[in-house]
């Protein structure tokens, strides 16, 4: 297939010579001859379903990226398509944890010990949290967490454990907003972060 030129689209997709097939073979060779092979039949091209479950996240977290600029996208038929090339670009970027994801990581393990010895004091304990928020506060961190924490604290417990301990982007995103405040201790709080190790310091 070629890519389309002037009138080019008219003599090979015309809807004339489409009707020997159906309106769907019409539109698939527009698409083809609009995008070419690289947008509508290369594998280097993926849905957002695709990316999904290469970063391990869900499709809605791939949208949201797409949605705040942070994924390079392209719309195909109002379609969001990632070039594989760009979403390895930005999974090599979110290997490496800040520290302060270091830190939510750090006590995100500490929280699942208790899940696991107080399975169901520790999720009463993030979903009164979790219901104490107001309206505001829910607008300014993002409702879309506490409903994903919300269906988390009722689903099965080690689908819990995963989504608070995975080294993935989506898991990274939620214990940023973690619900379990005041689960841990002070004492608890300062033995977790005190494994930490000190930043490096650069020195002339």
């Amino acid at each position: 297939m070629r890519r389309a030129t002037g009138a080019s689209v008219h003599s090979d997709c015309s809807p004339q010579k489409s009707n020997k097939h159906n309106l769907l073979s019409y539109l698939l060779c527009l698409l083809g001859l609009r995008y070419g092979p690289t947008m509508a039949h290369d594998d280097s091209w993926l849905t957002t379903g695709e990316a999904a479950r290469i970063l391990g996240s869900t499709r809605q977290h791939v949208v949201d990226l797409c949605n705040r600029g942070l994924l390079p996208h392209s719309l195909i038929n109002r379609h969001r398509r990632i070039r594989r090339e760009d979403l390895n670009a930005f999974a090599a970027g979110a290997q490496r944890m800040t520290r302060d994801q270091q830190r939510s990581f750090r006590l995100a393990m500490a929280v699942a010990g208790h899940l696991v010895t107080d399975p169901e004091g520790t999720k009463d304990a993030a979903r009164a949290h979790l219901d104490s928020l107001g309206p505001g506060s829910i607008r300014r961190r993002g409702g879309k967490w506490r409903e994903r924490w919300l269906a988390l604290l009722d689903g099965p417990l080690d689908e819990l454990l995963t989504a608070l301990t995975a080294d993935t982007v989506d898991s990274r995103e939620l214990r940023q907003n973690s619900p379990f405040i005041g689960v841990l201790t002070e004492a608890e709080r300062t033995a977790v972060l005190q494994t930490m190790e000190r930043p490096r310091q650069e020195h002339p």
